[in-house]
């Protein structure tokens, strides 16, 4: 028994945690009531971040020594930390410090555990997005309800179409139909006569290619 001990011991120290654990765990079933056995297991455990099955070797310690040990309840208390279980960690650190209230790893532990319970409850929201990269400065698209742009060519009721200043239609433009000549025929005598007194008077440039429709000679 004695040797054996000292073998798991002497893996402990070579720091080959595991294969110690199952050499004190063997002990443990030879030793039930052996509290120190059960600190070996859990140190052995809590070294092979076995952290779940640490808590329970010292819990067992601590329920061996009538919950009066506060070293045990420490280990039990940093192996209920890191396993997650922040409730059954709170306890075991209270029962240190009624214990030893001097026991300084115990009170600082305790204040980290609580500051991480209470962040677990009231967890913060997150932070608002980062804002992106400015637009460069340009043209934008127009908007889907914007108008036509002008048409560049014109189409027929534009200038020069029908209906424009000159075209077809238009009455006070030359080529209107106020002011267009009928077909060409023979001149009047009197028409002959004013043509010779313009002629005489010399004016320039007197053209007589038509009859003028509704003339008021």
């Amino acid at each position: 028994m004695a040797g054996e001990l000292a073998e798991a011991d002497s893996l402990y120290r070579d720091q080959q945690y595991e294969i110690a654990a199952d050499k004190y765990t063997d002990l443990t079933l030879e030793r039930p009531t052996d509290s120190s056995l059960f600190e070996r297991l859990g140190a052995a455990r809590y070294r092979a971040e076995d952290y779940t099955g640490a808590a329970r070797a010292y819990d067992q310690a601590s329920r061996l020594w009538g919950g009066q040990d506060s070293e045990s309840l420490y280990g039990a208390g940093n192996a209920h930390y890191l396993s997650g279980s922040l409730e059954e960690a709170l306890s075991r650190y209270d029962r240190v410090l009624e214990l030893d209230p001097a026991h300084l790893s115990a009170r600082k532990n305790r204040e980290m555990l609580l500051k991480e319970l209470e962040a677990r409850r009231h967890p913060k929201p997150p932070p608002p997005p980062k804002p992106g990269p400015r637009p460069e400065p340009g043209p934008q698209p127009p908007p889907d309800d914007a108008p036509d742009p002008p048409d560049d060519n014109p189409g027929p009721d534009g200038p020069g179409g029908p209906g424009g200043p000159g075209g077809p239609g238009d009455g006070d433009g030359p080529g209107g139909t106020s002011g267009e000549l009928e077909d060409s025929g023979p001149i009047s005598e009197r028409e002959a006569r004013r043509l010779l007194d313009a002629i005489e008077e010399g004016s320039q440039e007197v053209h007589i290619d038509g009859r003028l429709a509704e003339s008021p000679w």
